[in-house]
């Protein structure tokens, strides 16, 4: 990724002028360098009795659109993270052969919407085909378009009139409650098997999810699940009976009995994981891939639906620039807040209800963010000092009293500059990656 300037302005390409000819650009640019070329730094002044020095934090958001550095580390920790929980820590092939499965729960349909390729019901690519009927308002019941990968349509409902925008958002929002009631049963489910074939044989339940919404807006959940029968010396070993096939099996039961009951002033209604459930067994091959499949949902957001990672507040929604679909789950959302046992529901406009964690493990999955940033951490810290020559004299960051400067480049040129670095930086991994691949080294 290189910075082009013919699509930029005359004021921003001078602010890059500006900064790329200023005095002091080789300190600002290894500040830059030190921060990740973060697009939205943390500016931090340290002092001490005979020095003062700024530096520049990461931002350490998760989402491409806000910080593209921060969530490309941020996906590369969540990888390490589900990797470690499939292979182990010293890359045991599947953890020596533990039960282990990938898992995704879907939300059950809410009206007829548009599909995409991937998801059409026509064989041929075909929409909605084979539907010449019209629905109480009207419109089409079918569609026979096919739609393309991006098209803004896929997702949208065909008649938004018929749409349930009540049962879309009550799913959203108990959408973590509901995983929670099916984890309670699958481990309830996991234990009778395991005391039926091994008497009193203790398996446990390990897992780590992610949330992904689909184009619809509505929340599903791809999960790795894990079997480990807890030793009497406390390792972790291999469940002596309970296989893959019986654990995929247990799984989709308990998919199917998991039910959430809600209420509203004007409806209730059991919540219920949608049809399209999906259980594999992982093996080798697809380890790797599904924790970078798992990784890569990690840096999304609502910014693809046209909303912001900032707080909403309704009285905004009728002028935001979405889509009609998004505009109306809003407003359904600001309608339910109005009732006081959902009153906090208005407080998450901006992820469309949804309240919970982008990515939740069990703690003996594997390891933690915190563990592998402190790795880093430290790696870093051995790096500088096998730089610096005079090891005594160096000030030692913990040493200083730092102070909170501000966040973010000073200008739009500044931020562009570090944004394109960072993407010259991805390419070079890109390109070390494949040429080690491929057996050419470096």
């Amino acid at each position: 990724m290189t910075l082009d300037l013919s699509n930029l302005g005359a004021g921003i390409i001078g602010e890059i002028l500006s900064r790329a000819g200023s005095v002091g650009y080789e300190a600002w640019w290894a500040k830059v360098a030190d921060s990740g070329f973060c697009a939205t730094p943390i500016r931090l002044e340290g002092t001490t009795s005979h020095r003062q020095t700024e530096i520049f934090a990461r931002c350490k958001n998760r989402r491409a659109s806000v910080c593209p550095s921060c969530s490309q580390l941020y996906a590369g920790d969540t990888w390490q993270l589900v990797h470690a929980g499939i292979v182990g820590e010293h890359e045991r092939t599947l953890l020596d052969g533990r039960p282990m499965v990938f898992v995704t729960l879907t939300a059950p349909s809410f009206g007829a919407v548009h599909a995409g390729p991937g998801t059409a019901s026509g064989g041929r690519g075909l929409c909605r085909p084979g539907r010449e009927l019209t629905c109480r308002h009207g419109r089409p019941s079918g569609c026979a378009v096919v739609h393309e990968i991006g098209d803004a349509v896929v997702g949208e409902p065909l008649c938004p009139d018929c749409y349930d925008y009540l049962g879309h958002v009550l799913f959203t929002w108990h959408a973590p409650a509901l995983w929670h009631r099916f984890s309670v049963l699958l481990r309830r489910l996991v234990a009778r098997q395991a005391r039926q074939d091994a008497g009193d044989a203790e398996v446990k339940v390990a897992y780590v999810k992610v949330v992904e919404l689909q184009r619809r807006a509505v929340p599903h959940f791809h999960a790795v699940i894990r079997l480990d029968d807890q030793a009497a010396d406390g390792r972790a070993a291999r469940p002596p009976s309970v296989g893959a096939g019986q654990l995929s099996a247990l799984v989709m039961q308990a998919a199917a009995m998991a039910a959430l009951p809600v209420r509203t002033r004007r409806r209730a209604m059991t919540l219920r994981f949608g049809e399209q459930l999906d259980v594999r067994a992982l093996d080798d091959v697809s380890g790797r891939r599904v924790a970078a499949y798992l990784a890569k949902y990690v840096t999304k957001s609502v910014g693809d639906f046209g909303l912001t990672a900032r707080r909403l507040h309704e009285g905004v929604v009728g002028e935001l620039d979405v889509s009609d679909h998004v505009r109306r789950i809003l407003q359904a959302i600001a309608k339910l807040a109005r009732e006081p046992e959902y009153r906090e529901l208005g407080m998450w406009l901006h992820t469309l209800g949804y309240r919970g964690h982008i990515t939740t493990k069990t703690r003996g999955y594997s390891t933690t963010m915190g563990e592998l940033r402190a790795r880093r951490d430290a790696w870093r810290r051995e790096q500088r000092r096998a730089q610096d020559n005079d090891n005594e004299a160096a000030t030692v960051p913990g040493e200083m009293e730092w102070r909170y400067k501000g966040c973010g480049h000073a200008t739009e040129g500044e931020r562009l500059l570090a944004v394109s670095a960072a993407g010259r930086e991805r390419e070079m991994r890109r390109a070390a990656r494949e040429a080690l691949a491929s057996g050419e080294g470096i």
